[in-house]
């Protein structure tokens, strides 16, 4: 791998100036929502907190997470060499060097690879998920290799609820990001990846997905708590205490200076002590009551209406109101977001395989939209910083690819080769269609040995058919 170690000092001096810069004049500093950093009103810390309740505690937003989680786990994250930006397939030692040099690192950091991968990907909520690059000079104590060079030690994720703000330049730029914890100490921009579902007006701060559904999760939120209210109170009934109208219009008796009278406050016991027996009632506190038996005429026969009284009031019949289908529907709109409504086909005892493996393929194809976002974050920051702390040649500087994530069966596979074989003549005649299948296929592509392969097959295509052991006849090939 090419190194220009005469270098490494100055490349050190730029990024040691470049952090002195933000503390200096010239840079304004806005918060979250302000219009001069292109961010939505609505993007403050309230709708951020509403977002990080949706994320860890809903549970279809629960499943996609999860989904998303474990299909990205299965993803290969590696270093391809390159050549000035192009890939290198000739097997340049300096471009491989450097995807090696790499690759390492990713397995060489505190943390794995696919942990950093579960933070970023917690852009999906919030609209960005700033990640701070934290450097080390491998030594052998903080690392496997004793080279001296500068790698990746660990990339903790800054927590959006911490983020105060963002710092800007005189064009508008953002610099810097401002923290309400850690000191308050900005965080460059170079020294972060700062991972983002959408650049909305060029926002640092991007733009929530959930955001879509923000309503429709709050009307969910309300129909389930109005089902457990109304759960409760038709199944346990509601507490209802009875206490004399006299009684109660006692509790408000003064006297002249507007203290309460004796009665009053003996009054005003009776009443809390009813309110704090239907409130123990209410949650379970308690397990029974004692109540005087008296009633209002005890010496009037055929008056027996009791002074005190409680019971428990529950509705009659069943409601017409049904709340499991507006919840589902809502659930189905949460997770038409990010393309995932196939996590509720065959709920309703509808659906086919087929829609299955669409509607699927449809959020796997999302799913890789999302990687493709994170390996591009990763190039533009991550990797430069790498190559001038340590001065290569950028030259060979390589770029980070996730592998395909679409998985095909057993019989797509085979439908592919049979639609191959049917075309066998343009598959040996034009290997430029080859390659392109291939690659289209996530097949490695070897020229060599393809040039050998179609070489061998029009040798074929030229051999007489075999005649098992006689030479052919003058009637051979003609029409009986």
């Amino acid at each position: 791998m090419a190194r220009r170690s005469s270098k490494a000092a100055a490349a050190t001096e730029r990024l040691s100036r470049d952090s002195n810069m933000l503390s200096g004049g010239g840079i304004s500093s806005f918060a979250v929502g302000s219009p001069l950093a292109g961010q939505n009103q609505f993007l403050g810390l309230r709708i951020l907190e509403e977002m990080h309740r949706m994320w860890f505690t809903d549970e279809t937003v629960g499943a996609m997470s999860f989904c998303i989680q474990t299909t990205l786990g299965q993803a290969t994250w590696s270093f391809k060499p390159q050549i000035d930006g192009v890939d290198d397939d000739s097997g340049n030692k300096d471009a491989q060097a450097a995807a090696d040099f790499m690759n390492a690192m990713l397995n060489d950091m505190d943390h794995s690879f696919e942990d950093h991968i579960e933070e970023a990907i917690t852009m999906i909520p919030f609209g960005f998920a700033p990640c701070e690059i934290i450097l080390k000079q491998r030594d052998g104590v903080n690392s496997r290799f004793k080279d001296k060079m500068w790698a990746i030690k660990r990339m903790p994720l800054i927590d959006q609820l911490s983020v105060a703000g963002w710092n800007y330049d005189e064009e508008q730029r953002a610099v810097s990001l401002n923290q309400m914890l850690g000191g308050g100490k900005p965080v460059p921009m170079w020294k972060m990846c700062n991972y983002r579902m959408s650049s909305h007006l060029n926002s640092p701060s991007g733009r929530p997905y959930l955001m879509n559904v923000h309503r429709v999760w709050r009307l969910k939120q309300q129909i389930q708590d109005s089902e457990i209210i109304g759960i409760d109170r038709d199944l346990c009934g509601l507490p209802v205490f009875k206490v004399p109208k006299a009684v109660l219009q006692q509790a408000d008796e003064v006297n002249e200076d507007g203290s309460p009278t004796e009665e009053a406050l003996a009054a005003k016991a009776i009443v809390q002590d009813a309110i704090k027996a239907v409130s123990d009632l209410r949650f379970n506190r308690s397990g029974g009551l004692v109540i005087p038996s008296d009633t209002f005429a005890q010496d009037v026969e055929g008056d027996r209406a009791l002074q005190y009284d409680f019971k428990l009031v529950t509705s009659a019949g069943q409601r017409s109101i049904d709340t499991r289908t507006a919840a589902r529907d809502y659930d189905r709109a949460i997770a038409r977001v990010l393309m995932m409504q196939f996590l509720h086909l065959g709920d309703r005892s509808t659906g086919s395989f087929a829609l299955s493996a669409d509607q699927s393929d449809i959020g796997v194809r999302a799913i890789s939209t999302i990687a493709k976002k994170i390996a591009i974050e990763f190039n533009r920051k991550a990797v430069p910083l790498i190559w001038m702390m340590n001065a290569l040649d950028p030259r060979y500087m390589p770029r980070l690819r996730v592998s395909d994530l679409n998985k095909d069966g057993i019989v797509q596979i085979g439908k592919f080769l049979n639609d191959v074989a049917g075309a066998a003549d343009l598959w040996a005649a034009d290997p430029v269609a080859r390659r392109s299948i291939l690659n289209s296929a996530n097949i490695p592509f070897d020229p060599t040995a393809q040039a050998a392969a179609a070489e061998r097959f029009v040798e074929t295509q030229n051999t007489p058919a075999p005649t098992f052991g006689r030479l052919p006849g003058p009637t051979d090939g003609a029409e009986p």
